[in-house]
């Protein structure tokens, strides 16, 4: 379980041989941080891989058209589509 811990910190001097106090606690909190990180991107791959859950943002924008001349220019206008 030491071998897990990515929470040891650095001493001056060297303890039993090693750079890096890690104990049994620390490594048992980095497998369970491993295991949440790997159990939240396989829940969010799959939810997307099965297209579930998905968030759609919609605006609509009531325009009354009348028989005046509509004038599109830099400032007024959202989306410009090309055809051709």
């Amino acid at each position: 379980m030491k071998l897990f811990d990515r929470y040891g910190h650095s001493l001056n001097l060297s303890f039993a041989g090693e750079d890096n106090y890690k104990t049994r606690l620390g490594g048992s909190v980095s497998v369970l941080v491993y295991l949440v990180t790997i159990v939240f991107a396989y829940s969010k791959v799959m939810q997307l891989y099965n297209k579930t859950d998905p968030t759609i943002a919609t605006t609509q924008k009531t325009i009354a058209f009348d028989k005046t001349a509509l004038n599109l220019g830099e400032n007024n206008f959202d989306i410009m589509v090309a055809v051709g």
